[in-house]
């Protein structure tokens, strides 16, 4: 994942994002590979997110 995709997920702009990555396995003395899509979330359920500025962020609990 990188930076700006971060910075995207945090300010909400985007849902998701998918991560390709290979998964190396061995069935029967083969070596196969599987592509396996990761799909990671920005999610709080339990904290608020406190925008300071524009490049900075806190969180606090519920009822803060």
């Amino acid at each position: 994942m990188k930076n700006e995709q971060r910075k995207q997920l945090i300010k909400r702009a985007v849902n998701h994002i998918d991560i390709n990555n290979d998964q190396f396995g061995i069935n029967n003395c083969e070596i196969i590979t599987k592509q396996l899509v990761k799909q990671w979330a920005f999610k709080f359920d339990k904290r608020i997110i406190k925008q300071i500025s524009e490049d900075e962020i806190d969180t606090l609990p519920y009822g803060y």
